[in-house]
Order: structure tokens, then sequence, then C-alpha cells
């Protein structure tokens, strides 16, 4: 019975982690990828185009891990409602480890990047929540 306990923690913090190690290797290769353009994306639209630039380049890397991130869940389990909320779960609280990121770069001058990013870790699980929601309604009726 701890052993499963235990199990299931180490699993849960292994999901919070591989959360956090998404959003900086997303980050790290928008500011890689946009790395030779940045003067001249300054130089013709301006510092707030090029931090929109970055944030829609990370968020676009994220949703794609994202994507790897679930079919490697896929392929080790199914998604079960217990799975899907304890994914949804180590979203949040990865959230809250990412905000120390976050505060060091420069969208923390951006006040609504929370909830993009936890719009951008779920849209991957998507499918999944509303497959687990339509089967709950069918069950109820």
């Amino acid at each position: 019975m701890m052993t499963r306990i235990l199990t299931r923690i180490n699993i849960f913090l292994f999901m919070v982690w591989a959360e956090i190690l998404i959003f900086v290797f997303s980050f790290l290769i928008s500011i890689y990828t946009l790395k030779p353009f940045s003067t001249t994306i300054v130089e013709k639209y301006g510092f707030l185009k090029y931090d929109a630039f970055r944030i829609g380049l990370t968020f676009f890397y994220i949703t794609i891990f994202q994507s790897f991130y679930r079919s490697l869940i896929l392929n080790l389990t199914k998604i079960k409602i217990n799975i899907l909320f304890s994914i949804i779960n180590s979203q949040a609280i990865s959230l809250f480890f990412i905000n120390f990121i976050i505060k060091k770069t420069m969208i923390s001058k951006y006040p609504l990047i929370f909830p993009a990013l936890f719009i951008c870790f779920l849209i991957p699980f998507s499918k999944d929540i509303l497959q687990l929601y339509k089967s709950k309604i069918s069950q109820h009726r």
C-alpha cells in the first residue's frame, strides 16, 4: 500500500518536472529560433512585436512538446480520468514553479501569460478531456 502511494507521488513529481522542462526547452528554442532575425524584427516592428513573436513561438513549441508528452503517456498507459486529473494538476503546479522562471524574463510584463500557458499545456489533451466529458454525460442519462 505504501509503495503504491510512493509510486504515484513519484509519477506526479515526474509529471511536474516534465511540464517545467517542456516550458524551459520551448522558451530557449524560441529564443534561438528568433535570434538571427531579432535585429530585423526590432528595427521594423519594435520590441513589442518582437516579444509577441517570441511568446507566440514559445506557445507553439509548448503545444508541440506537449503533443509528444501526450503520446508518451499514451504509450505507457491509457488516459483515464484519474490520470487526466493528475496531468491537469501537474500542469497547474508546474505553473507555480514556472512563475520563478518567468519573473526573470521579458514575458513577466504580460499579465495574461499564465492562463495562456495553461491553455497551451491543455491543448494536446483537449481530445481526452472532451471524450471523458462525453462519457460522463452519457453515463448520467
